[in-house]
């Protein structure tokens, strides 16, 4: 009988190994797909701020004036010590308030204080700052040296205090009655602004008054029909005084007429009145007038009636002044205030339109005997003003008014332009003042109807426009001096011109023989000025 064949044993043993391998295999590949996944989320949530807390810090600075006030709009620059690098270039907000450094520029920072130099400037005036950092926590910085607060006068070197002394607030038409109103038209289309419809009243026509950077809209009205307080026949007025943008919980008032008539209409006659409007505390008392109620062309003329009157000490002797609050920003705006000075030494302040004794605005150059001033700064409400005695010959303010002589003033429209030049080619040369898209001003009809009236008393007449700024597309159709720089243009400065509209009128022999805005006034003007006509 055959015996069953044994098989070896090390075949038994070479199974069970490979098992083992096998299961220690996949243990491992189990064991290592978990552990992947657990890194790779891991991974996944790890963020910067896990190897740097307060992931990109940043430092603020603040620069303030010597009353601890923040400082606006101060140009800062930032640089590394070798003076050739600049990190950055930037302002300070309203607050004062800047960025001096952060995470992004710590990357070039040692452990070690590394030097950067900060220069602050304004005005014409700069001061550096040296400031120290150094790398902090491996990705950040700190700060060792450097202030966090910066003083800076940047009014510091002014060599001119005009002070006013013996300090009067009066009424401008108390004074004078030269000086100009701004002029706006009227419209029946209710301002965006107003929040409730005007009612209850005939013909209704809107317009407002700029007061402290705000609008106060105001109407010029008929009485209702059939009303035991107001007149049908009379005009009315209203304005905003509460600043809220709603007319009806004002009371009108009415017009006010030269004589006696108790129904001014305000069509054919001037009609005015005195008003007061009191913004954020500050009393603003203007006048107004309201001209061709009813009419195609329906005008308010607007005028600041406040004005500071003393003398200032200059050069050892004393000047009757007048600021004059033009534009009713309050007495702190330099830009918004005209000066008077009596020049002469007569005792009194020349106020007609181009006097040399006028200056319409305080962000041009002023001139006193043989120095020429830019003042800068309002110190006090308008009390004192500061500024620079510049480095210019002296330039002569001449008076430009009715009468006097033009300045030899040129520009450039498509050829060069010489006033006396095109004088002697015309019997009268038109300078028109304006601002904003010269098609809208040199096609208005209030021109052409005055350039008409004109050209009835002379043969050749040219009109030449004067855009201070200017805006939309070009137009050349009238010749137009595009000088583009404000109240600062040499063509505007050497004429005085202060009105937001304004003709002057040359005659060939170079004399001024009329000023004004467009429109019957100005021909009323001329048609006064008897020594003028033509025979």
């Amino acid at each position: 009988m055959d015996t069953p064949e044994k098989k070896p044993l090390h075949s038994r043993r070479e199974f069970n190994t490979t098992g083992i391998l096998i299961f220690i295999g996949i243990f491992l590949v189990f064991v290592l797909t978990i552990g992947g996944v657990a890194i790779k989320t891991a991974l996944g949530n790890l963020k910067y701020r896990n190897i740097c807390p307060d992931y990109f810090a940043s430092l603020d600075a603040f620069i303030v004036g010597p009353d601890g006030t923040g400082l606006d709009s101060i140009s800062v620059t930032l640089r590394d010590n070798s003076n050739i690098n600049c990190l950055y270039q930037a302002f300070t907000d309203k607050n004062g308030r800047f960025t001096l450094f952060n995470d992004f520029n710590s990357f070039s920072l040692y452990k070690s204080p590394f030097t950067y130099y900060l220069y602050v400037s304004a005005g014409g005036k700069q001061d550096t700052v040296r400031y120290k950092f150094r790398r902090y926590r491996m990705c950040h910085f700190e700060k060792v040296e450097g202030p966090d607060t910066i003083v800076f006068n940047q009014h510091e070197g002014r060599d001119i205090l005009l002070t006013l002394r013996n300090v009067s607030r009066r009424k401008l038409s108390d004074i004078s009655d030269d000086l100009p109103f701004n002029t706006t038209a009227l419209s029946e289309r209710p301002p965006i602004n107003l929040k409730k419809a005007f009612t209850g009243w005939n013909t209704i026509l809107y317009g407002s008054v700029r007061i402290d950077e705000k609008y106060a809209v105001t109407a010029a009205m008929r009485g209702p029909q059939n009303s035991t307080d107001f007149s049908n026949q009379a005009v009315y007025y209203v304005i905003d005084k509460n600043l809220d943008s709603d007319l009806n919980d004002e009371r009108p008032v009415k017009w006010f007429v030269i004589g006696d008539d108790p129904e001014p209409d305000c069509k054919v006659r001037t009609c005015f009145t005195d008003e007061r409007v009191i913004s954020d505390g500050t009393l603003f008392n203007f006048s107004m007038r309201l001209r061709g109620f009813d009419t195609e062309t329906p005008l308010l003329d607007i005028r600041s009636e406040d004005v500071l009157c003393g003398e200032y000490q200059f050069h050892q002797k004393k000047l009757t002044a007048m600021l004059w609050n033009r534009q009713m920003c309050g007495f702190k705006n330099w830009r918004s205030l005209s000066l008077g000075l009596d020049l002469d030494e007569n005792g009194s302040i020349d106020f007609t339109e181009g006097s040399e004794e006028m200056f319409e605005n305080l962000s041009g150059y002023i001139v006193i005997d043989s120095t020429t001033i830019r003042i800068d700064t309002i110190i006090g409400n308008g009390i004192t003003l500061r500024g620079t005695s510049m480095p210019l010959p002296a330039m002569k303010y001449t008076s430009v008014t009715m009468g006097n002589m033009a300045p030899p003033v040129a520009g450039y429209y498509k050829e060069e332009f010489n006033l006396f030049r095109t004088l002697s080619e015309n019997d009268i040369v038109i300078l028109y003042f304006f601002e904003g898209n010269t098609e809208e001003f040199m096609s208005e009809e209030l021109l052409h109807t005055t350039i008409e009236e004109l050209e009835k008393q002379f043969n050749r007449v040219q009109l030449i426009g004067i855009n201070r700024n200017v805006s939309g597309q070009p137009w050349c159709k009238v010749p137009v001096i595009e000088e583009n720089r404000g109240w600062n243009g040499p063509i505007v400065r050497a004429f005085h011109n202060s009105r937001d509209r304004e003709l002057v009128c040359i005659d060939s022999t170079g004399t001024i023989i009329l000023r004004g805005v467009p429109g019957n006034e100005l021909l009323e003007k001329f048609k006064e000025s008897t020594s003028h006509r033509r025979n």
